[in-house]
C-alpha cells in the first residue's frame, strides 16, 4: 500500500503531465520553442494542485536548473588542470551533456520553468497565507510547574506550601524565603479591576522561575520578627492582605522570579 508522499508524487506527476508535453517541444526543436507559448494559469486551475502537490511539482525540474547554474560557472581549462581527475571528469560530461545548445536555447528553458516555479510558488504562498493558525498546545497547570524548586513545609516556621498548579492564571503569589527572612508579593502584569490579567494568563512558570509578573510592583521586604508576622499574615483576609506590606518597615527590594528550596510558596489570588 503506497505511503502519503508516493500517493502525492503520483498525484504531482499526472498533474504535470501537459506542462512536460509542452517542455518536450524544447527538447524536440530548442530553437522555435516559446517560452511563452503555455497557459500555466489555466492548465494549473484546472488540475487543482493543493500546497503538497506544488511543491512536488517544483523538484521536477530543479535538477535542470542547477546544471543550467553550473554551466554558466563552467570552470576555465587551467582550473580544470588543479582539480581531481574525478571532478574534472564531472565538469566534461556536464558541458558534453549540452554542446548541442546554444546561449539563447537554455535561456528559453530557463525562462519557461521560472515561469512555472512562480506559478508554483504563488499556491504554496497562497495556502499559507490562508492556513489556519495552529492553536499551541495547551500544557496543563501539573505540567507547567513540575520544575519548580520550592520548600514543600518548613517546620521552624510552621509553614507548609500551596500546591504550586495555583500559581498558574492567579493574580497574586505570596512567598517567604526562610534563610533570607524575606516575603515576597508577585503582583500578575496587567491585572484588571475584575482580578484577571488583561492578557489573560496571570502569573505562571518557566522552568524555576515565576513569570507574568509587574518587575514594578512586585516586591519583597525582610521581616524582623518572622514568628510574629507569619501568624498575623496567616490570620490576614483578602483586605487586609492589600496593606501588609506596606506596614513591614523595612525597605523594599524588586523580586526577581527565581525560587528555590527555601522559598515557601505562602498564598495565591
Amino acid at each position: 500500500m503506497p505511503t502519503i508522499q508516493e500517493r502525492i508524487q503520483d498525484q504531482a506527476i499526472a498533474m504535470s503531465e501537459g506542462i512536460d508535453e509542452w517542455l518536450d517541444g524544447w527538447v524536440d526543436d530548442p530553437k522555435s520553442f516559446d517560452p511563452n507559448g503555455f497557459d500555466l494559469k489555466a492548465h494549473l486551475k484546472k488540475v487543482q494542485p493543493t500546497q503538497a502537490h506544488a511543491r512536488k511539482m517544483r523538484t521536477m525540474w530543479e535538477m535542470e536548473l542547477t546544471d543550467f547554474d553550473d554551466l554558466e560557472r563552467m570552470p576555465t581549462k587551467g582550473q580544470l588542470a588543479k582539480m581531481s581527475e574525478l571532478d574534472a571528469d564531472l565538469w566534461d560530461q556536464l558541458k558534453e551533456g549540452y554542446s548541442h545548445l546554444k546561449k539563447a536555447d537554455i535561456a528559453k528553458k530557463r525562462k519557461a520553468v521560472d515561469a512555472i516555479n512562480a506559478e508554483l510558488d504563488f499556491i504554496i504562498d497562497q495556502a499559507k497565507a490562508t492556513r489556519k493558525p495552529r492553536k499551541p498546545k495547551q500544557r496543563s497547570a501539573t505540567k507547567v510547574v513540575e520544575k519548580l524548586k520550592f520548600s514543600k513545609a518548613d517546620p521552624k516556621y510552621s509553614l507548609a506550601s500551596i500546591d504550586p498548579t495555583l500559581i498558574v492564571g492567579a493574580t497574586e503569589l505570596w512567598v517567604f524565603n526562610v534563610k533570607s527572612r524575606k516575603l515576597g508579593k508577585y503582583i500578575a502584569s496587567n491585572v484588571d479591576p475584575k482580578g484577571l490579567g488583561r492578557d489573560g494568563t496571570g502569573l505562571s512558570v518557566k522552568g524555576t522561575t515565576i513569570i507574568g509578573f509587574d518587575e514594578n510592583t512586585s516586591i519583597q521586604k525582610t521581616l524582623r520578627k518572622p514568628a510574629d508576622q507569619l501568624k498575623e499574615f496567616k490570620n490576614s483576609g483578602k483586605v487586609a492582605l492589600r496593606k501588609f506590606m506596606d506596614e513591614i518597615a523595612t525597605t523594599d527590594t524588586k523580586l526577581n522570579g527565581r525560587c528555590n528550596p527555601d522559598t515557601v510558596l505562602l498564598k495565591v489570588v
